[in-house]
């Protein structure tokens, strides 16, 4: 009898840590994901570039360069995406829905 109780004190033990373990994952916020539908503003953190300058440059010298953009819904949906830049490539861009995507396409900076 005191075996049974140990194994069903053991496996509820067991639980309860998996599911504090999931609870924290869920409960993580990935710092760019918008908290709920709506209006909302995602904020780009330097993914694709090191100390500021691309990792992968696919352009030759023979062709005006550009910047292709991405932005995916993790898995929800948006109507329309816009693409705000400040600096040196300052202006606003309206991306298009593709695959589930938004791709933009702006000057090379």
């Amino acid at each position: 009898m005191k075996d049974k109780v140990k194994i069903f004190l053991s496996l509820a033990l067991t639980l309860m840590l998996l599911a504090g373990y999931v609870g924290a994952a869920l409960a993580f916020d990935s710092g760019g994901t918008p908290e709920a539908t709506g209006p909302d503003t995602i904020t780009w953190t330097g993914q694709g570039t090191q100390n500021g300058r691309l990792e992968d440059v696919k352009c030759s010298s023979d062709y005006t360069p550009y910047l292709h953009w991405i932005l995916t819904t993790d898995g929800g949906s948006a109507d329309s995406a816009t693409l705000y830049l400040g600096g040196t490539g300052s202006g606003t861009y309206s991306g298009s829905n593709t695959g589930g995507a938004f791709h933009f396409e702006t000057p090379y900076f």
